[in-house]
Parts: C-alpha cells; sequence; structure tokens
C-alpha cells in the first residue's frame, strides 16, 4: 500500500519528465505488482486468506492501477477513456465484492487473474519510458487488457445477476 503514494509523486511531482523519475515509477510499479501476485498466490497455497486480506488486498491493486493509469492518462500516453472503463469496472466490481462480503466471500476467478497480470503488464510497459515498436506493443497490450476487463466484468455481473 505504501507503493501509492510514492508511485502518485513520481508520476505527478516536480520531475515526473525525468527519464530516471520515469524508469523509478516503472521499477516501483513491477515490484508491487508482482510482490502481489507471489502473496496471492503464497496466502492461497497455505490456506492464509484473513478477513483483513479479503478487503485490503483488491483495495490495494486498485489504488495502485487507479494511481498508474491516471498518471499515464495526466501525462497523454493514455486516453482518458481508456482509464475511465477500466477504473469504472474495478471500483463496481471491488464494490460489490465488499457489499457482499458478510454474505459470502466472491474469489476472483480464472478470468480475473488473467486479467490482472495483462492489466499488470499493459500498465508495466506503458510506464517504460521507450519509444519505437515499444509504444506499439504497449498500446496492444493495453487493448488486450482494456478487453479483459470488460469482459470479465461483464461476465462477473452475469453470474452475480443469477446466483
Amino acid at each position: 500500500m505504501l507503493a501509492i503514494p510514492l508511485l502518485g509523486y513520481l508520476q505527478f511531482g516536480p520531475s515526473r519528465d525525468a527519464i530516471e523519475v520515469k524508469w523509478a515509477a516503472f521499477a516501483l510499479f513491477a515490484v508491487a505488482a508482482i510482490s502481489d501476485l507471489i502473496d496471492g498466490k503464497i496466502a492461497r497455497s497455505r490456506n492464509q486468506i484473513t478477513s483483513f486480506g479479503v478487503i485490503a488486498d483488491p483495495i490495494a491493486d486498485k489504488g495502485l492501477i487507479a494511481v498508474a493509469l491516471i498518471g499515464l492518462s495526466w501525462s497523454g500516453r493514455l486516453w482518458w477513456w481508456v482509464t475511465i472503463l477500466i477504473l469504472v469496472r474495478e471500483v463496481t466490481v471491488t464494490a460489490y465484492r465488499l457489499l457482499m462480503v458478510k454474505k459470502r466471500v466472491i474469489p476472483a476467478d480464472q478470468g480475473g487473474k488473467v486479467k490482472t497480470v495483462v492489466q499488470d503488464i499493459a500498465v508495466g510497459a506503458m510506464l517504460m519510458p521507450l519509444a519505437g515498436w515499444w509504444l506499439r506493443f504497449s498500446d496492444l497490450a493495453m487493448g488486450l487488457a482494456l478487453f479483459l476487463t470488460l469482459v470479465t466484468g461483464a461476465v462477473f455481473f452475469w453470474r452475480a445477476l443469477r446466483t
């Protein structure tokens, strides 16, 4: 969770355009995203899922993605409508899960896990201050992330309404 304000500072602070700061933002995002994936895998393998983790982990995940996406849009690297669509999906799914937590825990399905990995790759790729073919790769990765985000959100709510 500490990575969120630091990433925000790197993306919106006075030195945000310095190449070193852009690489630092990428590195911080990558370390936070990878450590979250590893932490989740360890917790599930050891059956160490806590009520606090069920609530705090998705909020931290969405906070990290939100700051990164907003920073990318603020800098002109990503269209605002992409950021808005992704964040609306993330907030609505997370809010629904939090509202339902007293009745039942709704775990992420495989599609949601793949979506998260693809989002992390796309955001990380866009944070890298590279040019040329890398820009096209990162744009395609973000397009795939947007597609998976919308599809998995629709599937989530379709299943939620059926149960």
